[in-house]
């Protein structure tokens, strides 16, 4: 995939209580030439977008412990109406999914994906 060259690179917020996933994705996405950020839950992606400045993108985890993820979009999204989020999931069941999408998610991606679907969604959702 060829990538254009921006003044600065895309930030992109991953926010997953799996220290695994946020390394996983970081790697991964630092591969597509982005800056990345990693929270463990809700609260703190919240809080890190009401500080900002905002992330062009957030990964963001359904299950997490306290806020979940359906909450935290909500929030991010009444916070920042214009954030781009793709939710994160190993449970892709359809109410879930299409929760996500009525509540704003700009694409579900069903936990464990390759890197090629991560970049798909890169080119759909950042101008690289």
């Amino acid at each position: 995939m060829a990538h254009k060259v921006r003044a600065t690179l895309p930030g992109v917020l991953v926010v997953d209580e799996e220290a695994g996933m946020q390394q996983y994705l970081r790697r991964a996405l630092e591969v597509e030439y982005c800056a990345v950020e990693t929270v463990s839950n809700g609260r703190d992606a919240i809080n890190r977008v009401r500080r900002g400045p905002a992330p062009d993108l957030v990964f963001l985890d359904v299950e997490m412990p306290g806020l979940n993820g359906l909450d935290t979009l909500s929030e991010l999204l009444r916070c920042r109406p214009e954030l781009k989020i793709i939710m994160c999931s190993s449970h892709s069941d359809a109410d879930t999914i299409d929760r996500a999408q009525t509540l704003g998610a700009r694409e579900y991606l069903a936990k464990p994906f390759r890197q090629v679907q991560l970049a798909d969604a890169l080119q759909r959702w950042l101008t690289l």
